[in-house]
């Protein structure tokens, strides 16, 4: 397996082994979950495999056919389709969607079987001579969903990695402070009326090509929300609105900056200029959120539509060519959540196919984005597809999703372990097919509940109308769109049918399973029956009945081992509040056109960004991927059964059978094929009576039944990843502390308290209850490990100095929790800057110590570092006074666990060998050896008195209680050289 990406397989619970689909479970073509002890929770197919010619000796899954009793029982399964596919007819005409069927047979081994009412109960269930049996024969309907995904890991479970994976990386980033604004918003302000990027950059494009005004579409709610009710005017450069299109523009000032400059490329100097100017990325921005956004009042009926329509924001093809591609000039809002993410499912495609609006005709080979998304792209149809996916998934028409269950196996490192798991799940789904037909029927979109973004001018690859026409088509409130959507709707429609199944029958040109089905290519299974020599009482040679494409009942089953064909076709962000309630989603058309009027490209990746946020608050991001599956279904019908009517001739060991309907014990005729007596050369076995319904045949036991299957479309809904994040400022820097007494008999200490110079170093530990929390979020929210170095420095300003005292000794900085004596403000009065020094004076009692915590606390009242306890003492010896200050650590705070190691006693007892019990004994040493030699003859005890190796036991008694305690001593050496 690839580190590179999580290997998912969504496993169809109608695949496994011990599930409801009895034929299955008998004959094979399952999944089954093995556990072990190192490797976890692996899976396992067991393909369906009855042999060359059908026959059951040849399965490799008799240990099951024995678990459930019916290897004795089967001799062969064969499927007849016919050499010219003759025997596959369709089921119904009447359809959208192409549905076939071919006849199956099996047959018993006649010597294990009793009787055709043994027969009957084997293939229908049912209880036989006390024996109960399921059945092999259901006419239940199964489905076939199964599918292989591949997912990127989190930027989390990357670090962790040795390679570079793909992944998926949802963080935030803070640029600047703009306190007038994140205390505006923090009331009760709409997260979704808040600045968004892609709604105003989509406006930028619209009116602005960088040089002119342009009048290109723009709805007129947004227009007049964006510009704060004075729409765009090329001739009133003061206007809201002609600055609306400056946003993004960045110019020259003489002043430094008022944000960050990490590296030397973005501290820009205008050469041009006479004076030194510096570039500012923010300026224009941070006019608008600082004045003209504070000021304006909107009419509460603009502030329901807006919040409204921005509640689902629409990426089609062209905005995610446009907007995704990358994110410039994010630098202007002071603060967003990124997702950058990396698909780890490629699209495979079947280029070979050639396709268009009719069959035969089509429009050249599709992109490299996959058949499904290039017919949605052809037929200018991403718009509406966003819109009615929308609708289906967030409760907003009458379509429901169905839930489905999987096995969801998943392989995958952590570090550099490979783990495997296989648990339940359940997917959320909707039929393609049904989708595009319930906006057929229903083409006018009841709900407003959205907005694109983009270029509205921007034409599709097949059409002339511009985006703007394509996006009010998929939000058509009243008809007037009616003849547009149902064109566009029928040509994506016939376009997919074609793809799933056939344009015809006896054309197979899908990708996924009706072509490998019914392929037969010559090859046939053999049924054997044995032939009576006319006029003699013994048989010739079988004859052989060649059962062409009799492997298809083995495919169709051998289908759930494999994935089936399927793309991903949009991306879902789901933004939801603290309350766990849906804020706002984002549906992102997985993929996009190079350049206008190009083929579509696969999505590769993207970067999102959200800068609809409130600071401090909890956001939870969901990630989702609508996979279109082409999946199939199945059932069986029409089953009829042998019966043995006697013997034709019993010299021969044929039978005379007879078939018929079990469900009402009526003759009927065979489905997969009937040798008639006739075919036989002894007359005696010939009977011009018979119907199709009789037959001789040595195998007396049959059934035969037809196989129905049919492909569909499914919309999936797949889980990517999920994400509770907070915008949070760095921590600030510790503080610079200086002790000092104050020359006097006062009794007063003074620390000189400033800021001191940021150095990249791990979160600062926890001293007040919240602390903990707000370093779990921030590590979790920047992905970083407790012991991974913070490389950037508190955006705001130090603007607090948090002070705490303790009488006695702490063993850890939590002990100061609850123990603040003063909260120093550094504001200067009617300034937006800060003191940078502080002198805290504190007069104390004399001998006695006091322990002093210092830290620093940002303009969101989040805490710096601390590295230092401040022991004061102020030593009085009768006559002077004098200050000692000593500086703890963390390391030295704390103490010895075993506070009471021992515990007197008034006696002890020793115990320990004599001399004579440690003397060495030479007795087998050769002095006239090596010592190197010789070390291991030299013992240890005088041979009488050894005690190595031998336990004694030593008794005390109580005088007082009478107790007793008995004590095994054993005692050893090692030899060391």
């Amino acid at each position: 397996m690839s580190n590179i990406y999580k290997e998912y397989k969504f496993i169809d619970l109608n695949a496994f082994s011990g599930s409801s689909e009895n034929f299955r479970t008998a004959n094979g073509g399952y999944w089954s979950i093995i556990s072990g002890t190192t490797s976890g929770e692996n899976i396992d197919f067991t393909v369906f495999n009855p042999g060359a010619d059908g026959s059951t000796a040849g399965n490799q899954n008799n240990s099951t056919l024995a678990t459930e009793g019916f290897q004795a029982f089967i001799h062969q399964i064969t499927a007849n389709i016919g050499i010219d596919r003759e025997y596959v007819t369709a089921i119904s005409a009447d359809k959208i969607l192409p549905n076939y069927r071919f006849p199956v047979r099996i047959i018993g081994k006649e010597a294990n079987i009793e009787s055709g009412a043994q027969w009957k109960a084997l293939i229908m269930g049912g209880v036989y001579a006390g024996e109960t049996y399921a059945p092999l024969y259901q006419t239940n309907t199964f489905d076939d969903n199964t599918f292989f995904y591949n997912m990127p890991y989190s930027t989390m479970e990357a670090n962790t990695l040795s390679s570079s994976p793909l992944e998926v990386d949802i963080s935030p980033v803070y640029n600047y402070y703009v306190q007038q604004y994140e205390d505006y918003i923090n009331s009760d302000a709409s997260e979704n009326l808040l600045p968004d990027y892609y709604v105003f950059r989509s406006y930028w494009i619209n009116r602005w090509d960088g040089i002119s005004a342009l009048d290109q579409y723009v709805d007129e709610d947004i227009e007049e929300w964006i510009t704060l009710g004075n729409s765009y005017d090329a001739t009133a450069p003061t206007s809201t609105g002609y600055s609306a299109v400056k946003w993004f523009e960045e110019t020259y000032l003489d002043t430094l900056p008022p944000y960050q400059v990490l590296d030397s490329a973005n501290y820009i100097v205008n050469t041009q200029s006479d004076t030194t100017q510096y570039l500012h990325k923010t300026l224009y921005m941070r006019e608008y959120l600082t004045s003209s956004y504070l000021s304006y009042t909107p009419d509460p009926s603009l502030i329901s539509d807006v919040q409204t329509k921005l509640t689902n924001v629409f990426f089609n093809a062209t905005a995610t060519r446009a907007l995704l591609g990358g994110s410039p000039n994010l630098t202007a809002f002071p603060y967003y959540i990124k997702i950058n993410f990396t698909r780890g499912e490629p699209i495979v495609t079947d280029t070979s196919l050639d396709w268009g609006q009719n069959p035969g005709q089509g429009v050249g080979a599709q992109g490299a984005s996959g058949v499904i998304l290039d017919t949605l792209w052809k037929h200018g149809y991403d718009s509406t597809f966003l819109n009615i996916l929308k609708d289906a998934f967030t409760g907003q028409g009458t379509l429901i999703p169905e839930s489905i269950g999987f096995v969801s196996a998943v392989n995958y490192y952590s570090g550099s372990y490979r783990v495997n798991e296989a648990e339940g799940t359940a997917l959320r789904s909707v039929d393609m097919f049904d989708m595009l037909a319930h906006r057929y029927n229903n083409y006018i979109t009841p709900s407003q509940n959205g907005y694109f973004v983009g270029d509205s001018a921007e034409t599709s690859n097949s059409s002339t109308s511009p985006a703007s026409l394509l996006d009010q088509m998929a939000l058509d409130s009243d008809g007037r769109y009616k003849y547009n959507n149902s064109m566009a709707t029928l040509g994506v429609l016939s376009n997919l049918r074609y793809f799933i199944g056939a344009y015809d029958e006896g054309t197979y040109n899908t990708p996924n399973t009706i072509y490998d089905l019914f392929d037969v290519d010559g090859n046939f299974r053999s049924v054997s029956e044995e032939l009576p020599v006319s006029g003699s009482d013994t048989n010739a040679s079988p004859s052989v009945t060649k059962f062409y494409g009799g492997d298809a009942i083995d495919k169709l089953y051998n289908l759930g081992g494999e994935s089936n064909y399927h793309e991903t076709l949009v991306y879902r962000i789901e933004k939801k509040g603290a309350n766990g309630k849906t804020i706002q989603n984002n549906w992102i058309l997985a993929a996009r056109p190079v350049d206008v009027h190009d083929e579509l490209r696969d999505l590769e990746s993207f970067e999102f960004c959200d800068t609809q946020l409130k600071y401090g608050e909890s956001y939870t991001y969901d990630l989702y991927a609508y996979v279109a599956v082409i999946t199939g279904k199945y059932n069986f019908s029409d089953l009829v059964l042998t019966r043995p009517l006697g013997f034709a001739d019993e010299s021969t060991g044929l039978d005379c059978i007879e078939w018929y309907n079990p469900a009402t014990e009526e003759t009927a005729t065979p489905l997969a094929f009937k040798m008639t007596a006739f075919e036989y050369a002894d007359s005696s076995v010939e009977n011009t009576l018979a119907t199709s319904a009789q037959d001789v045949s040595s195998n007396t036991y049959q059934a035969d039944f037809y196989v129905n299957y049919e492909n569909t479309m499914k919309i999936i809904e797949v889980p990517i990843t999920s994400k509770t994040i907070r915008i949070l400022d760095n921590p600030p820097t510790s503080l610079d502390i200086l002790p000092y007494q104050m020359i006097d008999d006062s009794q007063r200490i003074g620390f000189c308290l400033k800021d001191d110079s940021f150095v990249p170093t791990p979160y600062p530990s926890a001293i007040e209850t919240t602390d903990s929390l707000l370093k779990k979020d921030y590590l979790n929210s920047s992905n970083l490990t407790p012991t991974d170095n913070i490389i950037l420095d508190s955006i705001t300003n130090s603007r607090y100095i948090q002070i705490f005292r303790l009488d006695e000794k702490p063993e850890k900085f939590a002990d100061f929790d609850g123990h603040e004596i003063a909260l120093i403000d550094l504001a200067i009065p009617d300034s937006v800057h800060v003191y940078s020094t502080h002198h805290f004076v504190e007069k104390i009692a004399a001998n006695k110590k006091y322990y002093y915590l210092f830290r620093a606390l940002n303009e969101h009242r989040e805490p710096g570092y601390v590295y230092e306890i401040y022991e004061a003492e102020l030593i009085s010896d009768g006559g002077y006074k004098y200050a000692k200050f000593n500086s703890l650590y963390e390391t030295d705070l704390a103490k010895d666990i075993y506070k009471d190691p021992s515990r007197p006693a008034k006696n002890l007892l020793q115990l320990r060998p004599a001399y004579s019990q440690l003397a060495l004994n030479f007795a087998s040493a050769d002095f006239d050896g090596t010592a190197y030699d010789e070390l291991s003859n030299v013992g240890v005890g005088i041979d009488d008195y050894t005690i190595w190796g031998k336990t004694f036991k030593v008794r005390l008694t109580s005088r007082k209680t009478g107790k007793k305690i008995d004590l095994n001593i054993t005692y050893d050496y090692e030899d060391a050289l």
